[in-house]
């Protein structure tokens, strides 16, 4: 077209920011020579942040001639050419994200800046240079159909672009949402634009606010095509689980908070509900609730789909400690919450640290969190139980009887009132010491006190010392029992633990090719390569294929859950497991209160109604530490036949712990 300047020129008086008047201007020369303009164009529009002053060559200023769009090439990352042809603007959509936002113009073949972000708070020109040329666009579509058309080609590939993005992020960002009212003002995509919301709204899994959305259709959509979106299910259902359900899409759990919510506060859901709000339970850490779903709804599901769910969570763990690893081998700080993740296999961090001989960042993360509460995944099993302890990981591993101090002392229940009594005594000695320093004239008695903590803190460091090699010992026992036991779920455990490179072939080997082998209740991935003896299905290119239940899993016909839950099921929908755990609250804690009576009914009655040492032993340090040793003959497990002994000792321990605590 050879008209630009008249249609740059259309409604200008309207535009108060932009500048179309150079007739005052001076040294026009300077701004063709800076922006490299040819002699032969004409100056038609200037754009530049008021910021500044007017006409600046600062670099805040975007230049229209009536051929071309320019900005100043000292923006060298904006494009590869500040030129941009207006015969070509049909070829681009003109973006803004926000009123303040920098102008883009994005096209397929390139994307490229024009104008930078607004620094004045009521400042204009971004949003007025984005009118003018969004205008001359669709007065140039207007006048010429081969322009209108490539326009619209533009348009269809945006969409497809925004398409992709709704399946790879989970919902629509902010920029698809401004970039969909963008191809709004074209009436023939308002079809596609219709179903693309439809499905964004859809995934935000509230139906009031979808269904509303399609009863706004009436008189805009064909009634055929709208009559469809009334059965979203059949329309976006599986395309959903297909992106929430891929392991390695893990950035986008963030853009699915508002469809969990939505979800679990609904008191009935159907199976589809469940099945979404299984996968986003698993995204957002909520696993005990998945695993309530998954319990729930297994009996309703066929064996193939249950194993594709339990799939997904042993991939998603293992791509979230994925990271851990990345960052261990890289040196890299873990941040809090990440000290609570756990893989597949039910692994923390401080197994990963000792399995890779990382001795630092075992040493650093064992002060960041409790350990002592963490529990084994599995009970009843001693070498599966046992094998995931700490101290038998660092017994196996390490010769360092410092280091397998410091994790038995961090990580076991029996070794936390001896390390609080511990640091108590430091903070005792470290009080005698500065009242010396201060009161020279009472040495003897602060000196002497000292001592007295000193000597007490050397026995409980000595009684830590030999628990701890007594685990160790007990640790490389279990080793050689598992070796030598045809338990392969523990076998496969110890082989992790002794090949420090298993983490990262584990990661590696299972990006496309892999297998879920099931352990009781826990499901986890292995490379096709791993043999062992338990149920599994395999997977090859991402595709399900061999599979193989071993006798020992009874109910392998229904590998999916117990339906036992507590949410009730009418045939059309489930309750939600919240709601029927609420329900039995009330029974569960009167039995809990039960229980407990009959517990402190069981045991050893205490020698006073206070506790296990004199009330004369909690203001002297000496007739603690006597009745301590008569307490610890009286009913060490190794020396009591009462069966409780392991209860007891404990007991004493903790409240030897606080008494020191409160001197």
């Amino acid at each position: 077209m050879s008209n630009y300047s008249e249609l740059l020129a259309v409604g200008k008086s309207k535009y108060k920011s932009l500048i179309f008047d150079f007739t005052q201007v001076d040294n026009m020369g300077q701004y063709y020579e800076n922006y490299r303009i040819p002699a032969e164009e004409k100056m038609m529009v200037y754009a530049y942040s008021s910021q500044y002053s007017g006409f600046s060559l600062e670099g805040s200023g975007t230049i229209i001639t009536d051929r071309a769009i320019y900005f100043d090439p000292a923006h060298k990352g904006w494009a590869s050419t500040n030129r941009i042809p207006l015969s070509d603007i049909c070829n681009f959509v003109v973006f803004q994200e926000d009123n303040s936002d920098s102008v883009s113009l994005i096209g397929k073949e390139r994307e490229c800046r024009i104008f930078g972000r607004t620094v004045a708070p009521r400042d204009t020109t971004g949003m007025e240079l984005v009118e003018l040329l969004r205008s001359l666009q669709k007065n140039i579509t207007n006048m010429n159909m081969a322009e209108r058309h490539a326009y619209e080609l533009t348009l269809g590939w945006m969409l497809d672009l925004i398409r992709k993005s709704l399946h790879e992020n989970g919902r629509l960002t902010v920029r698809d949402e401004k970039l969909l009212e963008i191809a709004a003002e074209m009436p023939a995509f308002f079809k596609e634009i219709a179903f693309l919301r439809a499905e964004n709204t859809y995934r935000g899994c509230d139906d009031t606010i979808y269904f509303s959305y399609v009863e706004s259709l009436k008189g805009q959509l064909d009634e055929d095509v709208r009559r469809l979106l009334e059965r979203p299910g059949e329309l976006f259902f599986s395309s959903y689980i297909e992106d929430i359900s891929d392991a390695s899409k893990f950035y986008m759990t963030q853009s699915l908070i508002t469809p969990y919510l939505n979800l679990k506060k609904l008191e009935r859901l159907t199976l589809e509900q469940c099945l979404i709000l299984s996968f986003l339970c698993i995204r957002l850490e909520d696993i005990d609730y998945a695993g309530k779903l998954m319990d729930m709804i297994g009996p309703s599901l066929p064996a193939e789909e249950f194993w594709k769910l339990q799939c997904f969570k042993a991939r998603f763990m293992k791509e979230k400690l994925s990271l851990i690893y990345e960052k261990m081998e890289s040196g890299t700080e873990l941040s809090k919450p990440e000290l609570f993740w756990e893989d597949d296999l039910g692994l923390t961090p401080l197994h990963y640290a000792l399995i890779l001989r990382q001795e630092d960042v075992v040493l650093k993360i064992l002060h960041e969190r409790d350990w002592s509460v963490w529990e084994s995944p599995f009970r009843g099993n001693r070498l599966v139980e046992a094998a995931y302890d700490f101290v038998f990981i660092a017994s196996i591993l390490y010769d360092d009887e410092e280091l397998i101090r410091a994790v038995y002392s961090y990580t076991t229940k029996e070794a936390a009132p001896i390390h609080r009594a511990i640091k108590k005594m430091d903070s005792m000695i470290f009080i005698q010491r500065t009242l010396l320093r201060d009161n020279p004239t009472e040495a003897m008695t602060y000196a002497a006190k000292e001592a007295e903590y000193q000597d007490m803190k050397n026995e409980m460091f000595d009684e830590l010392m030999t628990l701890s090699k007594r685990r160790c010992a007990e640790a490389r026992k279990i080793a050689a029992m598992i070796i030598e036991a045809e338990h392969p779920f523990a076998k496969h455990l110890l082989h992790i633990y002794l090949d420090k490179d298993s983490i990262y072939r584990s990661i590696a080997d299972t990006i496309s090719d892999y297998r879920l082998y099931k352990y009781r209740d826990q499901y986890f991935v292995t490379s096709c390569e791993e043999q062992l003896d338990l149920s599994f299905y395999e997977w090859r290119d991402g595709r399900m294929g061999d599979h193989d239940f071993k006798r020992a899993d009874t109910r392998i016909s229904a590998e999916r859950g117990t339906g036992e839950s507590g949410g009730t099921f009418d045939g059309d929908t489930f309750e939600n497991p919240d709601l029927a755990a609420a329900r039995e609250r009330k029974r569960q804690e009167e039995e809990a209160k039960r229980k407990k009576r009959e517990q402190e009914a069981s045991v050893t009655a205490m020698p006073t109604s206070d506790g296990w040492f004199s009330s004369e032993a909690h203001h002297d340090l000496a007739l603690l530490k006597k009745e301590y040793r008569q307490l610890v003959k009286m009913y060490h497990p190794d020396v009591s036949d009462n069966r409780r002994s392991t209860v007891i000792i404990q007991q004493i321990m903790t409240e030897r712990a606080e008494i020191l605590e409160r001197m």
